[in-house]
C-alpha cells in the first residue's frame, strides 16, 4: 500500500511538473516584449520586471489583481499557472509561492503556518530548516514584537529551545541574537547587568565568570573593546570557558587568566611601547626571574593584547594590608627580589619609572616579589614620568626605598596613612611633600632621619642609603649593582 501510494505521489508531481514546463513555455516568449505592450494595471517598474522575465503580456493580465509585476514574473519562470497561485492563501505573494511551490509546498500544507503572520519565504526558510508549523506557530507573535530581528532568528530560538515565554523575561533592550547569545547565563542575570554594557559583551563576561555588580567595580567600561579583542582571539573560550577566569581591571587595564596554561592576558590602551619592551627584555636578557616574562602579543587592527606569564598571589599593596606589616627578614627578601628586578630590566636598557605596591606581585608558590606593568616604562632614563604620585620621581632606586619603608612600617614615608593612598588628593599631596623634601637638603635630611627612627638598625640606614640620592635622575649601575651587595650583605 505505502509503495503504491509512494509511485503514485511520485508520478503525479511528475506530471505537475510537466504542466508547469508547458505553462511555462506558453506563457513565456523568446524576445523581451516592450514595456508599452502591458496594460495600465502595471506601473512603469513592474513591467520592466514583467519584461525582464519575458512574461507575454496577455499572460501577466490573466493573474490575480493582488500578484504585482515581480511576482507575476517569478510565478511565469516557475511555471505556477495563475489558477494555481490563486489557489494558494491571499496573504502570500506571487514570488513567496513560487518559491513554495519549488520546494514542493501545496496549498494545504502551506496553510498549517500561520499565513496570516508568516510570508511565503519565511515558510520556505522554516522547511528547509526542518521546523514544523505547530513549532514555527507558537513564535508567531515574537514576529511584532521584535520586527527588526530576521525569521532566521526565529528559527534558531526554536533550535535552541528557547520559548516565547523565556524570550519575554529578557528586558527589551535585547534582540533575539543577544538573547540567544545570553541563553545560557539566563534573563535574571543578563538583565542585571547595566545598560550601559553592551549587550554582544554581557555573555563573553559571564564566561569569565563577571558578575553584573563587578562591571562598575571594576571599571570595565571604556576597555571593552580590548577585553572583547582578548575574549574573541581566545580561541577555545566558548568549548572551555571553566578554564578562564576574570581577574580584574587597573586603571586602564584588564587581565584575564586562563588556568589551564596559566597565562593571563592583558588588553589596555596603547600597548604598543610596552610591547615593544617586553620584546626587547625576552631577546636581551632571556627569562627573567623577578619580572613578568612575556609570551606573545594578539593584534587586531589598532587594538593588541599581551599574552603573559601569570603570577599566582596578591599585589605587595593586598599583602601589606593583610599582614600591615613585614618582619625585617621578609623586607629583605621581597626587597631583593625587585631590586634584581630592576636590574634584570637595565640589562636590557628599560628604566620601569613606575614602581608602587600595586605593580609588584608576591608570587605564592616561590614567595618571591615580580614586577608586573611596564606601561610606563621607558629606555630614555632623561624622559620623566609624572604619574607615579605616591612612590614617584624617575629614580627607580627612591622607589625601592619608599617600598621598603612602607613594608616595615605600613605606611608611605611621606603620608602617615595606613595603606595605599589610592585618593588623588593624598597621591597629590604625597607628590607634592616628596618634591618639596628632594628639592631642599634639609628637608630631606629630616625625612631621612626619620626613616633611622622608625627602621632600627642597619636596615633604616640601609633605606635611608637608597633614598638620598637625586629624585629624577636614574642610577648608574654601579649604583644599582652597589645596592645589591648592600642588601646581601644581611
Amino acid at each position: 500500500m505505502n509503495t503504491k501510494m509512494t509511485l503514485e505521489n511520485k508520478l503525479l508531481r511528475e506530471e505537475k511538473e510537466r504542466a508547469r514546463e508547458r505553462f511555462r513555455k506558453k506563457a513565456r516568449t523568446d524576445k523581451e516584449p516592450s514595456t508599452n505592450d502591458y496594460s495600465d494595471r502595471f506601473d512603469l517598474h513592474e513591467r520592466c520586471e514583467l519584461a525582464d522575465g519575458y512574461v507575454k503580456p496577455e499572460f501577466a493580465d490573466k493573474y490575480d489583481e493582488r500578484f504585482r509585476g515581480q511576482g507575476i514574473a517569478w510565478l511565469v519562470r516557475t511555471g505556477v499557472s495563475p489558477e494555481e497561485a490563486s489557489s494558494f492563501s491571499s496573504f502570500l505573494g506571487g514570488v513567496g509561492i513560487a518559491k513554495l511551490v519549488e520546494i514542493g509546498m501545496t496549498p494545504e500544507k502551506v496553510d498549517e503556518y500561520m499565513v496570516e503572520v508568516f510570508n511565503g519565504l519565511s515558510i520556505v526558510e522554516f522547511v528547509k530548516a526542518g521546523i514544523k508549523p505547530e513549532q514555527a506557530n507558537k513564535y508567531a507573535m515574537l514576529t511584532f514584537e521584535y520586527e527588526h530581528d530576521s525569521i532566521q532568528d526565529i528559527i534558531d530560538l526554536i533550535k535552541e529551545g528557547i520559548t516565547p515565554e523565556q524570550v519575554r523575561e529578557y528586558d527589551k533592550r535585547f534582540s533575539i541574537t543577544d538573547i540567544i547569545n545570553c541563553n545560557d547565563i539566563g534573563p535574571s542575570e543578563a538583565n542585571n547587568f547595566p545598560e550601559e554594557v553592551e549587550n554582544y559583551l554581557i555573555p563573553l563576561l559571564s564566561m569569565i565568570n563577571v558578575l553584573p555588580s563587578q562591571y562598575s567595580q571594576e571599571k570595565i567600561k571604556g576597555i571593552e573593546r580590548h577585553l572583547l579583542t582578548v575574549l574573541l582571539n581566545i580561541h577555545d573560550l566558548r568549548k572551555n570557558p571553566d578554564n578562564y577566569y576574570f581577574l580584574g581591571t587597573g586603571v586602564s587595564a584588564a587581565a584575564i587568566l586562563n588556568r589551564k596554561t596559566n597565562t593571563s592576558y592583558k588588553c589596555a590602551e596603547n600597548l604598543e611601547t610596552e610591547i615593544e619592551l617586553l620584546t626587547k627584555l625576552r631577546e636581551e636578557v632571556g627569562e627573567t626571574k623577578n619580572v613578568v616574562n612575556y609570551k606573545q602579543t594578539i593584534s587586531k587592527k589598532d587594538i593588541h593584547v599581551i599574552e603573559i606569564e601569570y603570577i599566582k598571589g596578591d599585589t605587595l599593596e593586598r599583602k601589606l594590608k593583610e599582614e600591615k606589616n613585614f618582619s625585617s627578614k621578609k623586607i629583605l627578601q621581597y626587597g631583593s627580589d625587585i631590586l634584581n628586578g630592576i636590574l634584570e630590566l637595565r640589562n636590557a636598557g628599560i628604566y620601569h619609572r613606575d614602581l608602587h605596591d600595586r605593580n609588584i606581585m608576591i608570587d605564592e608558590d616561590e614567595d618571591k616579589a615580580v614586577i608586573i606593568d611596564l606601561g610606563a616604562a621607558t629606555t630614555n632614563p632623561e624622559k620623566r614620568h609624572p604619574l607615579n604620585r605616591s612612590y614617584g620621581g624617575n629614580n627607580d632606586l627612591v622607589s625601592l626605598g619608599q617600598l621598603i619603608y612602607k613594608m616595615y612600617t605600613g605606611h608611605n614615608l611621606f603620608n602617615e596613612g595606613f595603606g595605599y593612598s589610592g585618593a588623588d588628593e593624598t597621591k597629590d599631596e604625597i607628590k607634592k611633600e616628596r618634591e618639596a623634601a628632594y628639592d631642599n637638603p634639609e628637608i630631606l635630611k629630616k625625612y631621612l632621619n626619620k626613616v633611622r627612627r622608625d627602621v632600627k638598625g642597619e636596615l633604616g640606614e640601609t633605606i635611608a642609603t637608597i633614598l638620598n640620592d637625586d629624585l629624577w635622575t636614574q642610577p648608574s649601575m654601579e649604583k644599582v649593582e652597589q645596592t645589591i651587595r648592600i642588601l646581601e650583605q644581611y
